[in-house]
């Protein structure tokens, strides 16, 4: 028996092109948000996995942790499964 029935339901992707943040006066989608892993069950996004690692500088400002680095992690929360009715 096993997990047969469950892995049929079950799929993962990989640096896929999940949602733009923004589109330009044609409609067309910028800036792609490219998590590192999704999963998806019954074809529905089920979790998004994004890794990261950055070893800290405790000499620098910040710890060498940059602006950016805090807008990728707010990013893909916010713009992915937020602002979509069909994550809630």
């Amino acid at each position: 028996m096993g997990l047969d029935p469950l892995a049929n339901c079950l799929r993962l992707t990989r640096e896929r092109p999940v949602k733009s943040l923004v589109s330009d006066s044609a409609e067309s989608p910028r800036f792609m948000l490219r998590p590192d892993l999704c999963v998806h069950f019954d074809n529905q996004m089920l979790a998004i996995l994004d890794t990261k690692w950055k070893r800290l500088l405790p000499d620098e400002q910040n710890a060498g942790v940059g602006q950016s680095d805090l807008y990728r992690i707010q990013g893909i929360p916010v713009n992915i499964v937020e602002n979509d009715p069909g994550q809630k």
